[in-house]
Formats: structure tokens, C-alpha cells, sequence
């Protein structure tokens, strides 16, 4: 298990102290354990793609989060995404080459769950989208297990009953080196990837 620790986030960013992280880029670290994130109220830009990261939770204590980028790692459970329903400031969200982007109308179901994004995986969210996301996209009721409860908040209770399934034409792949420049935007320029330096040994994370 590689595990982000509160030394490698404030090297990275150079912050001060984790209340002081505005942005932190760990692309492509091997990372498994990021619940360092849940002390960092003011981040408003999480870098995680290319990971090992299995759940979303850790993320909705992210008060301030404006951008999500995870794609490529383990999430295989699409009812993760409610560990994100209620961070108000989220726009833009990367999901896409994660097991639970396999889903039955993926797409269609975190519009629906997430209705405050503009962008899902690298792609505006259409109008006609958020009305198809209302009447086809799974309820995150459903995707739950029986047993697990989920209160139903003031968002998803304002979207109207599922009436039936329908396919979501797949978002063709972009390139290693072109999702990578995309995602580093948001720290500046963009960045040419490169084993050696994005990726974090063992040791330094531990």
C-alpha cells in the first residue's frame, strides 16, 4: 500500500501547512491510500490520475473542490460517486477509465447524481444531456446495496423517476500524453509525462 502523506503533499506544493493547499498534483504515484485529502478544506484542484485509488469517500470532505481528476485507477462501484453529491463547487470531474465507467449509462447517471458538474471526463455537459440524465440515468438509490441506506438530499429529490434505460455512446479515448497536459492545466503549463518523474517511489510516500 502507498499511502500520501502530509510531508509529500507540502513538498509538493510548497504550502506551509495543509489549510494552505490550493492545488496538488500526484499523477501517476502508485498511490492507494489518499486520506490525507480530508485535511485539506481549501483545495480547490486534486490531481490523482493514474493511481490505485479503490473509493471516493475520502473526497467529500473537500469542502472547496472545484476539480477531479482520477481517472484511471480502481473505483469499480459507480455508487461512489455519492461521496461527491454534496461539494457544491465541483465542476469538473475525470472518472473516465475506472471499472465503474463501464457501467450501464455511466455517463447519464453521474449527470444526474452530480448535478452541479459542467464537465465530465474532459467534456462539457450538454443541456440536452442533463434532461436525458433526468429521465434515463440511474437513481443512486439503485446502485446501493439493500441494506446500505442513503438519504435522499435536495438534489436527487428533484430529479424525476427512472422510466427506462438507454446506451450512451462511449467517449472516445484521449491519448496518455493528451489527458495528462489536459489535467496539468490546471497547474500552469502543461507538462510532458515521463516515468521518472511522475511517479513517487514507496519510500517517499511512506
Amino acid at each position: 500500500m502507498t499511502k500520501l502523506t502530509e510531508h509529500t503533499v507540502l513538498a509538493r506544493t510548497r504550502a506551509q501547512d495543509l489549510r494552505s493547499v490550493r492545488k496538488l498534483n500526484a499523477w501517476g504515484s502508485e498511490l492507494t491510500d489518499v486520506s490525507i485529502v480530508k485535511k485539506l478544506p481549501n483545495v480547490e484542484v486534486l490531481s490523482l490520475s493514474v493511481n490505485a485509488i479503490s473509493s471516493l469517500e475520502d473526497f467529500s470532505h473537500c469542502n472547496n473542490l472545484q476539480e477531479l481528476y482520477i481517472r484511471k485507477n480502481n473505483i469499480s462501484e459507480l455508487a461512489e460517486i455519492r461521496h461527491l453529491r454534496d461539494l457544491p463547487k465541483l465542476k469538473n470531474l475525470w472518472l473516465a477509465d475506472n471499472p465503474c465507467a463501464e457501467s450501464d449509462d455511466y455517463r447519464l447517471t453521474v449527470i444526474r447524481a452530480l448535478p452541479q458538474l459542467q464537465k465530465l471526463d474532459n467534456m462539457p455537459i450538454r443541456p440536452d444531456e442533463i434532461e436525458s440524465a433526468r429521465k434515463h440515468g440511474y437513481p443512486l438509490e439503485m446502485l446501493l446495496p439493500k441494506d446500505d441506506n442513503i438519504e435522499t438530499s435536495p438534489v436527487n429529490s428533484q430529479h424525476v423517476p427512472i422510466q427506462s434505460s438507454s446506451s450512451y455512446e462511449e467517449i472516445s479515448s484521449v491519448s496518455h500524453t493528451e489527458s495528462f497536459s489536459v489535467e496539468n492545466t490546471a497547474f500552469g503549463s502543461p507538462v510532458t509525462p515521463n516515468k521518472t518523474n511522475s511517479t513517487l517511489s514507496t519510500g517517499a510516500l511512506s
